[in-house]
């Protein structure tokens, strides 16, 4: 357990770091750039897209599972 928690922590690290620079040398309109992509029809608009559907889904699963419950909110 506590090995996975460092796992989490270092990710997360990792992950805001990464977004400091990006948003630093590319700006901070993530909507923008996420949808331009998308509107551009390549490969990072696919992932994107694939990225978007997934999330949906789940968010879906989540509420069914908690019968649309302020839970599952």
């Amino acid at each position: 357990m506590k090995f996975f928690k460092i796992w989490i922590a270092v990710q997360v690290v990792v992950l805001l770091v990464y977004t400091l620079f990006v948003g630093q040398s590319q700006g901070w309109d993530l909507l923008a750039v996420f949808f331009g992509d998308i509107q551009r029809l390549g490969w990072p608009g696919q992932f994107n897209l694939d990225f978007s559907m997934m999330l949906g889904v789940s968010a879906l699963w989540v509420l069914w599972r908690n019968r649309f419950g302020p839970k599952g909110v």
